[in-house]
Parts: structure tokens; C-alpha cells; sequence
């Protein structure tokens, strides 16, 4: 009779050996998971954002006005993309091209409007064509300045870069949980009027 408790209860630790490594096994894969999900959104990226994400034409041949709806989540650099959403750490671009195949004696005049349709992230900002040291909160603040590229006679395309910066302050912190919990993507309008 000893003998068979011996045994049933050297099985029975076998078991729960066994059972504590698979429960141990499934913790490590998880933080893992975590760890990899961590370094995409804040790792380093070497890739140059040159590469634009998204090109928004806008054909002015026979008409003044033309109007596009953009969403941020489609010019996102999908390394930076996070259960499709935009989030503390991502970045990306998009072109803003102007097409008119009529010729003109005079150079024509663009102006340009941006609005948004929703909230943007407060630590989301914009600059131009990789210049990173002149930051714009807003489109709209940033619109007299595309505004005079696109009217030099030589340029009718402008490269917008976007990031939203991962801020590492208490604040920044719960101002980005925040923004992260209301904002799913940001929308805005461009006009083009000639």
C-alpha cells in the first residue's frame, strides 16, 4: 500500500512539474511579445523619410478648387503602426503635388487650406521636407509657408513629415495616454484654390 502512494504521488509531482513549466513557457513568450512590441514603437529607426508614404495629387487642369480628405493612419510608416492605430512614436509623410497641364503666360498663384476634422495628438507635430528644427503644432500654422513654396514657379510638389513624439516628462507621458485613448486617427481637409 505504501508502495502505491509512492508512486501516485511521484506521478502527481510529475504533473504539476509539468504543468508550472508549460504555465512558465507561456509567461516567457508574453513578455516577449511585450518586448518586441516596445522596440517597434520606440526603437530607432534608420529608415529615411525621404520615402513618402502617401502622394496627394491634386489636378488643377480646367478647374480653381479642388478638395481631398486625408487620414494620418494612411501615410504612417507601417513599421511605426500599432494595432491600426497612430500612436506615441509614430511617424510618416505625404506629398502634396499640384498637376495643371494648361499653359499660362503668368506663373499661377495656389492657395492653400488646411482643415482639421478632428483633435490631433498635442505631441504630434509637422515640418517640411525633412527639416525637423522648424516644427509646426498644426497644418494650419504651417500653411503660409507651403503656401509660398508652392507658388515659386519652380516647385509644385511639398513633402510633409509628421511625428508624433514620444515624450518621456510625467506630463508628456499622460498627455500621450490620453491623446492615445481618444484618438483612433486625425483627419483633415486641403483646399487648393488657383
Amino acid at each position: 500500500m505504501k508502495k502505491y502512494k509512492k508512486i501516485i504521488c511521484t506521478i502527481i509531482l510529475i504533473i504539476m512539474l509539468i504543468i508550472f513549466g508549460l504555465l512558465l513557457k507561456k509567461v516567457d513568450a508574453n513578455s516577449q511579445q511585450d518586448d518586441i512590441l516596445f522596440f517597434k514603437l520606440f526603437g530607432s529607426s534608420s529608415t529615411s523619410t525621404s520615402n513618402v508614404n502617401n502622394e496627394i495629387v491634386f489636378d488643377m487642369s480646367n478647374k480653381n478648387k479642388d478638395t481631398k480628405n486625408i487620414n494620418l493612419l494612411e501615410t504612417v510608416n507601417t513599421q511605426f503602426l500599432v494595432q491600426e492605430k497612430i500612436a506615441p512614436g509614430s511617424e510618416g509623410n505625404f506629398s502634396i503635388k499640384i498637376v495643371d497641364n494648361e499653359k499660362y503666360e503668368e506663373a499661377k498663384n495656389y492657395n492653400i487650406t488646411f482643415k482639421s476634422k478632428n483633435a490631433k495628438p498635442q505631441n504630434l507635430y509637422f515640418y517640411l521636407n525633412d527639416n525637423e528644427d522648424e516644427k509646426y503644432a498644426t497644418l494650419e500654422e504651417m500653411q503660409n509657408v507651403i503656401e509660398q513654396k508652392l507658388n515659386n514657379k519652380k516647385q509644385k510638389e511639398i513633402i510633409i513629415n509628421w511625428k508624433w513624439e514620444y515624450n518621456n516628462s510625467n506630463e508628456g507621458n499622460k498627455q500621450d495616454t490620453a491623446d492615445g485613448m481618444k484618438i483612433k486617427e486625425y483627419n483633415f481637409d486641403i483646399d487648393i484654390a488657383a
